[in-house]
């Protein structure tokens, strides 16, 4: 009985068996092949390029319909995966009309594929529509609009006036450039594939940078290179033909020698020991020297103020007393090619002229000048005065004759434009270039003010509300002009030597 219940349950466990339901197989993979686009458009010119991104979980590999093209390339043509695909053009398109095909993508099991519709344009005929701005300085960025552009960036060369620019971006039809420094007023040219077209005209507007040439900040008389030297008030300043900056540190009763490179030494005097001493370097003494001027032979000429001279230094630093009859307080000085001196004194209404034998002119007439405080000459031996009592610019020719370049007589501001509308504040130094520009030191407008052959003042450049070393200007004295038109100037208010530059 026993044995038969064994039977009976153990038929039943393979009764059970037979009828259970069996578990399916696990799917098998889905093979996916996808674009992020479904199209490409390609301009007619060579290098051209674009791209699109393929996504695929297989291998994969593309061909083209009707046939492979002679005019395009692609970085891969069979691969596995994810993979971004760059489509380039390998033949200018001058068919006339634009030309198709299609790309296939296909997956290595061929039950997935992707089509991209790829089209090339008619060449599009390189030209420059417009510029914008078209005008402006250095480093301003341009729009330049056209057509038939590569949209590859080193592709194209952009041009301003003759001098290339650097290229921020492009597309086909615009071009972003910055404007080269020094570049001047000229077309605007775009260069591709060797052919070279021009655009509207740019108006290069330059603007001026100052930097520090020698002056720590700091009051002092320390010798050295740059701004590891020190000036006590510097005020004028001359420049001899070989490029040397002379100082009149007028706190600093001494006279003060810059060279090329910005070494500073100090030719004569003695560090705020005020006297009225001939002698060599620092056994000479000075009293409030207000301005330097130089002669062909490399001679120092120094306006002292409270000891009513003129002395002479020699380039070895012996100190002479050149005038001192008939000199009162000058504040200004300049010397001609064939050794004349030209003084400017508040206390003198004309410019007085010394002959090397120590003969005296008055130059100007009764009722000219108020408060001359500095005087300058040109190639031409025309004479440039700027008196701080009448606000005015004056011109003395060599026969006498005197006019106004620029200001309005005896009205203060800061007004640019034609001379005869331009205003000052108290323009107290004056240097003229080789082309016949004038720059003035306007000390109460805290600029340097720029008149050009044809009259016109403009700021040359000017202070702002805050300043920093090296970037902004505050302060302004002396001014001179270099051989190469450069300007150079003394700042009172951080007693330094400014160089200032055009770009």
């Amino acid at each position: 009985m026993k044995f038969l219940s064994i039977l009976l349950l153990l038929a039943l466990v393979l009764l059970s068996g037979c009828n259970r339901t069996s578990e399916p197989n696990p799917p098998s993979s889905v093979v996916t092949v996808k674009t992020d686009i479904s199209s490409l458009s390609l301009p007619g010119i060579v290098n051209s390029s674009d791209s699109f991104y393929l996504q695929s979980n297989a291998a994969w590999s593309i061909s083209f319909s009707p046939s492979t093209p002679s005019w395009i390339g692609v970085n891969a043509t069979s691969g596995t995966g994810n993979k971004r695909i760059i489509v380039k053009v390998l033949e200018q398109n001058n068919t006339g009309s634009n030309r198709t095909v299609t790309m296939n993508i296909v997956s290595s099991t061929g039950n997935a594929n992707a089509t991209l519709t790829i089209t090339q344009r008619v060449t599009e005929v390189l030209a420059i529509t417009n510029i914008s701005p078209d005008h402006g300085p250095a480093n301003t960025t341009v729009t330049i609009t056209g057509t038939g552009f590569s949209p590859t960036s080193a592709l194209n060369n952009v041009y301003f006036n003759g001098v290339e620019a650097t290229i921020i971006s492009v597309t086909i039809t615009s071009i972003l450039a910055k404007v080269p420094v020094g570049a001047g007023t000229g077309n605007v040219s775009v260069k591709l594939n060797g052919i070279t077209v021009n655009g509207p005209l740019f108006t290069y507007e330059p603007s001026t940078v100052a930097t520090v040439i020698a002056g720590s900040g700091f009051v002092g008389s320390a010798n050295g290179v740059g701004t590891n030297a020190s000036f006590a008030l510097p005020t004028g300043l001359a420049i001899d033909a070989s490029g040397n900056i002379y100082i009149a540190d007028l706190a600093g009763a001494t006279i003060r020698k810059v060279t090329t490179p910005g070494v500073v030494t100090t030719l004569a005097g003695k560090y705020q020991v005020y006297g009225n001493v001939n002698g060599t370097g620092s056994n000479a003494l000075f009293d409030y020297v207000y301005d330097v001027a130089t002669d062909v032979a490399g001679n120092v000429y120094a306006a002292d103020f409270d000891n009513n001279n003129v002395r002479k230094i020699t380039p070895e630093g012996v100190v002479t007393t050149f005038l001192s009859s008939g000199v009162i307080q000058p504040t200004g000085i300049a010397v001609d090619a064939q050794g004349f001196i030209y003084l400017a004194s508040p206390s003198i209404t004309a410019v007085r002229k010394i002959s090397p034998a120590g003969l005296i002119t008055d130059l100007g007439s009764t009722g000219s000048f108020r408060d001359i405080y500095d005087v300058t000459l040109d190639n031409a031996g025309n004479m440039y005065v700027c008196d701080r009592g009448t606000q005015l610019i004056s011109k003395i020719t060599p026969s006498g004759t005197v006019t106004t370049v620029a200001g309005v007589w005896n009205v203060s501001g800061f007004n640019n434009g034609p001379g005869a509308t331009a205003t000052f504040h108290n323009p107290s130094s004056i240097a003229v270039d080789n082309n016949g520009n004038i720059y003035i030191a306007d000390v109460k407008n805290n600029a340097i003010r720029k008149i050009n052959a044809a009259g016109i003042v403009t700021t040359y450049l000017a202070n702002v509300s805050s300043y920093t070393v090296d970037a902004n200007f505050f302060g302004p004295y002396g001014v001179a002009v270099d051989s190469n038109g450069v300007v150079f100037v003394t700042n009172t208010s951080e007693n330094k030597l400014l160089k200032i530059t055009e770009q």
